[in-house]
């Protein structure tokens, strides 16, 4: 702090200017590691609904090629 310079008012303001810069920085990694985790959570939800939906798909085809193997068989 210049404008304090030779004043014990001028380190501790550098002192307290430095903790700030250090919190802040690590502030900044924290929400950057949790958009991180978020960003991950979000595409681990996507990939099972994408599961979910082609096991319903796969289950719903069995069903109508059972359904229409019966039709086949019940017309004969």
């Amino acid at each position: 702090m210049v404008a304090f310079n030779g004043w014990a008012t001028a380190t501790g303001l550098t002192d307290v200017q430095a903790e700030w810069d250090l919190q802040v920085q690590r502030l900044q990694a924290r929400l950057s590691a949790d958009e991180t985790a978020l960003q991950r959570t979000a595409q681990d939800f996507l990939d099972f609904d994408y599961q979910t939906g082609n096991g319903l798909s796969r289950q719903n085809s069995d069903l109508l090629d059972r359904f229409h193997a019966q039709s086949r068989l019940d017309d004969n």
